[in-house]
């Protein structure tokens, strides 16, 4: 009976964690509306991430993927050694550091914009599609 107690308990901290988390991080357009506030700060930022090989992306929510708009959009830079084939289409919450561009001489396809993300650790699914 104890085991059961502790394990709901459990449960439900980490759900309060994670709901507080979500509350308390950024959206990309917050970033986006004011870039050079966050530029190379580290940030906690929720989101729907697109992660399929042409897209490398961070969006304020599900309906913003095919927009067009780039203020509710944050492009994700994976370090190598992170892999994360396994995140597509899920709300996540990332620890980054913020770039409101990259440096010169550098590209990035499957952007979209000029802002980035450049991971830190691996992202939390909090939500799954």
């Amino acid at each position: 009976m104890k085991r059961e107690f502790f394990a709901i308990v459990t449960i439900l901290l980490s759900s309060c964690a994670t709901s507080a988390v979500i509350t308390n991080a950024l959206h990309p357009s917050d970033l986006n509306s004011n870039p050079g506030r966050y530029d190379g700060s580290e940030v906690t930022v929720y989101g729907y991430m697109v992660n399929n090989g042409h897209n490398q992306v961070l969006l304020d929510d599900e309906k913003a993927y095919g927009t067009q708009r780039n203020d509710q959009c944050v492009s994700l830079l994976i370090p190598n050694q992170m892999n994360l084939n396994w995140i597509d289409n899920d709300y996540v919450v990332v620890r980054a550091r913020f770039l409101k561009q990259l440096p010169p001489n550098s590209i990035h396809f499957g952007a979209c914009g000029d802002t980035h993300l450049e991971l830190l650790e691996v992202p939390r699914v909090v939500r799954a599609k």
